[in-house]
């Protein structure tokens, strides 16, 4: 097992790109978890960081991560430069540890058995990652061509930050370790996998803009404005959906292709904005949205969703009393009653 684990922070450090968008286990006001630990902790996001900054956080907070993309400055874009697959071991939730996770998990038995050569690292919790360094950087818009079962699904957005390997675990203060395709410890090894070998292109969901009414234009712009603050303002606030969850989907489908953000990065905010955002039905809804672009045109207002302005019996209207009771506070707040 790895000991100069700062020696290994910095090889990995060192083989991926920067600037890129990182976050740290920290107190609401940015204090410092670890290595004490507490229950008000959280992973927050302060934004991007180039390498030395990364270092400085590493020193103060002892667990950071690091997003699977970076900012390419002359390209002007976000550009993929990592893959990572977390299997999650749900039966070693209440005890997560090596044993646990060994009995319960067999890697071999994943499609990706055979494919590539990645770096395969136990978290120090419950956790598998399988991460692979890309030889070829890609627009974070491409998607794997590999999905196994029984991921978290978060970890393949590319703007999603990982826990850095080596750095301290939240809870269980283990650093992890490498290991082979039998789960056995291993030397911590670097190296790149052909791109085309593992991502594909994923025609990313136009913007939908009518190419003749300058009104209608700028009506959806709007629109997309008044959605982005109740959205930025659900996540804030931890407010999740537990009924109207398969309007809210539809009516996100088509802000996310208006907005054009990729279907990954779509579902990835249906997570943070309802209840069991796993079920297909609702992924459905998004879905649908990004086969059928032109659809996407019939967006309604945060207001209309609400039933605050009359729609009649519109599909998209959410009539649990409960829910748009806690939705119309946004709006008090916004003004926009």
């Amino acid at each position: 097992m790895p000991e100069n684990y700062d020696e290994y922070i910095e090889r990995f450090i060192s083989a991926i790109h920067f600037p890129r968008r990182v976050n740290v286990w920290a107190r609401k006001n940015y204090e410092p978890c670890l290595p004490a630990g507490g229950k008000d902790c959280s992973w927050l996001t302060p934004g991007e960081a180039d390498r030395d900054t990364l270092r400085l956080l590493i020193k103060k907070y002892l667990s950071v991560g690091v997003s699977k993309a970076y900012f390419d400055n002359d390209e002007g874009k976000w550009l993929r430069d990592l893959l990572v697959y977390e299997f999650d071991i749900h039966e070693c939730e209440e005890k997560p540890s090596f044993t646990c996770v060994k009995e319960h998990f067999n890697l071999k038995d994943s499609p990706l058995y055979g494919v590539g050569i990645p770096m395969i690292y136990y978290n120090g919790g419950k956790s598998i990652y399988i991460i692979y360094f890309l030889d070829t950087p890609v627009e974070e818009t491409w998607v794997p061509k590999v999905i196994p079962k029984n991921l978290d699904m978060n970890q393949l957005s590319p703007m999603t930050p990982f826990r850095l390997p080596f750095t301290l675990h939240p809870k269980t203060k283990s650093r992890g370790f490498t290991v082979d395709w039998d789960l056995k410890p291993t030397d911590f090894v670097i190296q790149k996998t052909p791109t085309l070998d593992l991502m594909e292109p994923q025609r990313r969901a136009r913007y939908y803009t009518p190419s003749s009414e300058v009104g209608a234009r700028r009506k959806s712009r709007s629109l997309i404005a008044e959605w982005d603050a109740l959205i930025n303002w659900m996540v804030e606030n931890h407010i999740k959906l537990t009924d109207c969850r398969e309007r809210f989907a539809s009516v996100l489908g088509e802000y996310c292709v208006q907005k054009g953000l990729a279907l990954g990065e779509c579902k990835e905010l249906l997570g943070k904005l309802i209840e069991n955002p796993d079920k297909r039905k609702y992924e459905r809804r998004v879905e649908y949205y990004f086969e059928n672009p032109d659809m996407a045109k019939y967006l309604p207002s945060v207001k209309s969703f609400l039933g605050i302005i009359p729609e009649k019996d519109e599909w998209y209207v959410c009539d649990d009393k409960e829910q748009i009771e806690k939705l119309r506070l946004f709006l008090e707040l916004f003004n926009a009653q």
